[in-house]
């Protein structure tokens, strides 16, 4: 019993100190001041990364 409990607290601590970590990121993200790129921008670019590696393993 003793064992199951402290695996319950080791995951409500895990997820506390993850729920932590990510506030921090977002925040973090929020307080950039960095200017943001455009959605379409970020879309040409991922399908170009996605090609470019699909012509390195073409389907069977």
């Amino acid at each position: 019993m003793k064992n199951k409990c402290s695996e319950v607290s080791q995951r409500i601590e895990d997820h506390s100190s993850y729920e932590e970590w990510f506030r921090a990121r977002v925040q973090e993200a929020l307080d950039d001041p960095s200017p943001g790129i455009p959605h379409d921008e970020v879309m040409r670019e991922m399908k170009a990364v996605i090609e470019s590696k699909l012509s390195l393993h073409p389907a069977d």
